[in-house]
């Protein structure tokens, strides 16, 4: 697809949704239900659970209005959203996680684990239509909280938990998704985690002080338009993990046909990250699914300092461990337009970026570790700082690799240093670098071809990257 193809899918995505939910009858205000408030502990105080009330609106509904209020409107439990649902919260309603939170607040009805064996070849009906509007979300964390310890399904009972989820907002295994107008507070996991979704709209979501990934996609996605994100977090402001480790993910696949537009990540926070991750995925019986991302816009985004595409499996030691089998994603038809980046620091303060290593040591606005066809990089605007940190690039291609304890029986690897991978096309348009426009001739010196020639002397790091065609 072109750029112009890739908007457009978006937008009428986008449009077709909103006119669905203007379609929706007349709401009822969640206020017809409070009888069935139940006072719950929240810390050292009670509080009226909202819970079985909104699920009892919602199963007799299909608009809900929370309203307005001086109060907070607390959670002690999940709350299943049906199909054909509209959650419209007033802006200023706040919604929050009764203390201690370890729950999911809100997720669909016919979720889908897709860790072990694919989602596509489990037997479970799809949700679809659900649409959610405005609120404020408010976790009562005030630091993060780690996989498997919040956000879960049921803490009650970890068996049934799948061990990927761990968020505020859960929604998979779902057609038509709409989520707009939300602001998210404290999130101690994955402010919104979604996959297995096609047609779906994230718009005009903020976030105040979180404290992980803010808007956190896993794979087996299509046709997704994602717009006006903002804020503070700890990860990824965005993250596009079509591949991922089971500690973190719920659902592997391709991805195609995705808008990312006007994204701003403050300064404050501490992760300053895009992850873009294909890979090739394994499941319990052997079989794999290519993690593909194709077909993606990605534009007019401030406050993001690296764009990691690339394959990244577990750390392992080196001495008494195999690396997860796997090998690099693939991509193609990806453009990236209307950047600023400010290369400032390593995105990951390790040793060998901190000291600026000849041969592992390089960072760049751009770290491609996957196969990619077709990648197109137009109006970037890069600062790098070569005094401080002389391997910085506007792209790099090829393997990373990062030694911890060398020399002692706790070695480990934090990369993958024997992959190898090629952009067969890559088009640069209107690339400036330190406040001046550069000719295609002069970009060569700020583009990085990683080689490693056995690095370590045990065949463990021979992997490279190669660029077959840079074009304007």
């Amino acid at each position: 697809m072109t750029e112009f193809d890739i908007r457009r899918r978006a937008l009428f995505v986008e449009r077709s949704l909103l006119g669905s939910a203007a379609a929706f009858p007349a709401a009822v205000s969640l206020l017809e239900y409070a009888a069935l408030c139940v006072p719950v502990s929240h810390g050292a105080r009670t509080v009226s659970s909202w819970s079985d009330a909104l699920e009892a609106a919602l199963r007799e509904h299909d608009h809900i209005l929370i309203p307005a209020s001086a109060e907070p409107y607390f959670f002690h439990r999940t709350v299943v959203i049906p199909s054909c649902r509209y959650l419209e919260c007033a802006p200023d309603a706040t919604l929050a996680l009764t203390y201690p939170a370890e729950t999911v607040l809100f997720r669909n009805a016919h979720i889908v684990d897709g860790t072990h064996i694919p989602e596509d070849a489990q037997e479970i009906p799809r949700d679809h239509d659900i649409y959610l509007t405005g609120g404020r979300f408010v976790d009562p964390h005030l630091s993060r909280a780690g996989y498997g310890s919040s956000g879960m399904l049921d803490p009650a009972d970890y068996a049934a938990h799948f061990h990927g989820v761990s968020t505020m907002l859960f929604f998979n295994h779902t057609d038509r998704l709409y989520i707009s107008g939300t602001t998210f507070v404290h999130c101690a996991a994955f402010a919104v985690q979604c996959g297995d979704i096609v047609d779906a709209a994230f718009c005009a979501i903020s976030f105040e002080d979180c404290f992980a990934d803010g808007l956190h996609i896993g794979g087996n996605c299509r046709n997704l338009c994602i717009r006006d994100i903002r804020g503070t977090v700890g990860d990824d402001l965005v993250a596009l993990n079509l591949y991922d480790w089971q500690d973190s993910s719920v659902n592997f696949g391709p991805m195609d046909s995705v808008w990312c537009e006007n994204l701003r990540q403050s300064p404050e926070s501490p992760y300053k990250a895009m992850r873009i991750e294909p890979g090739i995925y394994r499941y319990d019986d052997g079989g794999t699914v290519d993690c593909a991302l194709t077909n993606a816009v990605i534009e007019n985004v401030r406050g993001v300092r690296t764009y990691k595409l690339y394959f990244q499996t577990p750390r392992y030691y080196v001495h008494r461990e195999e690396p997860e089998s796997g090998t690099p994603g693939s991509g193609d038809w990806l453009y990236f337009r209307d950047i600023d980046v400010d290369l400032a620091a390593p995105i990951d303060r390790l040793p060998d970026y901190e000291s600026s290593d000849p041969v592992t040591g390089t960072i760049a606005a751009f770290e491609i570790g996957a196969n990619i066809g077709h990648l197109s990089l137009s109006d970037i605007r890069l600062t790098l700082h070569r005094d401080r940190y002389p391997q910085s690039y506007l792209l790099a291609i090829g393997p990373k690799s990062v030694r911890i304890d060398r020399g002692t029986p706790d070695e480990c690897e934090i990369f993958d240093p024997q992959i190898t991978c090629t952009i067969r096309e890559l088009t640069l348009q209107n690339i400036e670098i330190n406040g001046e426009r550069l000719p295609l001739s002069a970009i060569a010196d700020y583009i990085r071809e990683i080689r490693f020639d056995n690095i370590y002397n045990d065949q463990t790091a021979t992997g490279h990257g190669e660029i077959e065609s840079v074009t304007e």
